[in-house]
């Protein structure tokens, strides 16, 4: 990657950083705690989170996304499914690979079910449940 995309990649990661959870309240206070687009600034915040290597924050939004996503679009929905793919690539990240294949387990079923085998979000979740599968020993 050019340095120049690079300091560009950065410096809107540090922005999402510090903006993305002024977004998240705001959502929290003008359409609640448990609305869809609360769920997507949670996974922003996570995703700037992730980006930064600071897993352990990463989790804790992408989990409080994933509730949100169960109760309010249901359990097979590809919201859903993208929040188990989340989770699942950073628990890969920490070396947990058994929680990462659980996850990448489920976010698989549901976009095979949803979205169909030919999905390229279904074949991304092949390629991530391989990828820990790999590094767990299994494959």
């Amino acid at each position: 990657m050019p340095v120049s995309r690079l300091l560009k990649f950065s410096t809107i990661l540090l922005l999402l950083v510090g903006l993305v959870p002024q977004a998240l309240a705001i959502q929290e206070k003008v359409v609640g705690t448990q609305h869809p687009n609360t769920a997507d600034s949670y996974n922003k915040q996570a995703t700037a989170y992730y980006e930064r290597a600071q897993y352990g924050f990463a989790l804790q939004c992408y989990q409080q996304a994933l509730a949100i996503q169960e109760k309010v679009v249901g359990t097979q929905h590809p919201d859903t499914a993208r929040s188990y793919n989340n989770l699942g690539n950073t628990y890969y990240q920490q070396g947990q690979y058994d929680l990462a294949v659980q996850y990448h387990q489920k976010a698989l079923a549901i976009r095979e079910k949803v979205l169909g085998t030919q999905h390229p979000d279904t074949a991304s979740s092949y390629n991530n449940l391989g990828n820990a599968y790999y590094q767990q020993g299994t494959v």
